[in-house]
Parts: structure tokens; sequence; C-alpha cells
């Protein structure tokens, strides 16, 4: 699937209207995932919890597939990433909005000489945005990868 596919669907069946009307919370924020939920800190600074078993149904339902329907799936979609520099997102099927967790990669001068001379100067940030898919599929869910 690709972002064009990805964003209507989302757009579809969350009647969104512009990117403006998504919550975005950056990666810092995330104090923990485990088998059931993810756990952040909004931007207002009050702690949240996403469950995941309902980012998997909402997935489901948006996609037009029943959870039930593939018992032998490995792994349960709750939503989509994408990581593309200068942000990179993972974005949630939740019950009423859905939440997109992005983390933003500075770009300087230095990164953009190193990466000229070979080195992979986004190795740390690429490391930190794909912890979280590993904590993901640990857990038993995935996400669609939207690079």
């Amino acid at each position: 699937m690709n972002k064009q596919g990805y964003f209507k669907i989302m757009e579809k069946e969350y009647h969104i209207e512009c990117d403006d009307t998504v919550i975005k919370v950056p990666f810092k924020n995330i104090t923990g995932i485990n088998k059931t939920e993810i756990s952040f800190k909004d931007n207002d600074g009050k702690y949240q919890k996403i469950c995941l078993d309902e980012c998997a149904k909402n997935f489901s339902s948006a996609f037009g597939m029943s959870t039930d329907a593939l018992p032998d799936r490995k792994f349960k979609g709750v939503g989509g990433r994408c990581a593309t520099r200068p942000i990179g997102f993972y974005e949630f099927f939740t019950d009423n909005h859905h939440i997109r967790f992005c983390k933003i990669t500075k770009v300087t001068r230095l990164k953009d000489f190193l990466i000229k001379i070979g080195w992979n100067a986004y190795s740390k940030d690429f490391s930190e945005f794909y912890s979280i898919e590993r904590k993901l599929n640990a857990a038993g869910y995935s996400t669609i990868d939207l690079t």
C-alpha cells in the first residue's frame, strides 16, 4: 500500500479534512508499549493509553476485513508508519480520533556532509524509530510501512 491509498482510507474512516486535525504527539512522550496498550503523555502533560486490540479492530474494519477471519495471522495491523525525513511517524487507528506519534529528525549541515562522505548520520534516529516497531511486533501487532 502507498501513502495516498492509506491516507484516503484514514480520511474516509475518520472524516479528516486536512492534516491539521490529526492529534500529533512527539516520540519522546511514549512512556511504554506492552502486549495490550501504548502509554504516553499527551500534549497537555496528561497520561493517556491506546488499546492495541481496539486499534486492530478499527484497522481491520477500515480495510474491510475481520480479525476473526484471519486467525492464522501472526501480526495484527494497528496503523501505519513512515520513516522519511525530516518527520517520521506512527499513526494508530484509535476509537475516536487517530493519533500520530512524530519523530522530527534534525537536518544539519554536518549530517549532510557526513552523508556525502558515506556515513549514516541518521542511524540513531532510525534506530529509535524502528524500536517502536520491534516492541509492537513483540506484542503481536504491526503497522503498514508507508515509506
